[in-house]
């Protein structure tokens, strides 16, 4: 793991030596994900596909496509007409939202971007 990885998500060496490799994270994911086009799948940011397919890639195994994607952080930007798209925390701050947990632990990130929806989905008024 470098420094950069660690020091921006708080995950040690340690600890990934201690954690399934990513094959058999990924498995467990598509098991669980629905086989559905009922579903969509939603992220901060149009990176965090790119790196799935990227992991799927090194370690030879189909990339990943799901019938629909949103990213969020863009359609927060237009919904309340932003110049700029914005950060998770960024965005979860002009909500006045509190950001709990460690930035940049995905079920952390995923937790604090839930608290986004209604001002995404409803959008009751402009920021």
């Amino acid at each position: 793991m470098s420094n950069f990885c660690s020091q921006l998500t708080g995950i040690t060496q340690s600890e990934l030596d201690n954690s399934d490799n990513f094959k058999i994270v990924f498995s467990n994911f598509l098991n669980w994900y629905p086989k559905t086009s009922k579903v969509l799948f939603a992220t901060w940011g149009s990176y965090d596909l790119i790196q799935i397919n990227i992991d799927c890639a090194s370690n030879n195994l189909p990339l990943f496509s799901p019938n629909a994607a949103l990213n969020l952080k863009k359609i927060f930007k237009k919904v309340n007409k932003l110049k700029k798209p914005v950060g998770l925390a960024r965005a979860l701050e002009l909500c006045q939202c509190e950001f709990k947990g460690s930035h940049h632990r995905a079920l952390d990130d995923a937790r604090n971007t839930v608290k986004l929806l209604p001002f995404i989905l409803s959008n009751p008024k402009p920021l």
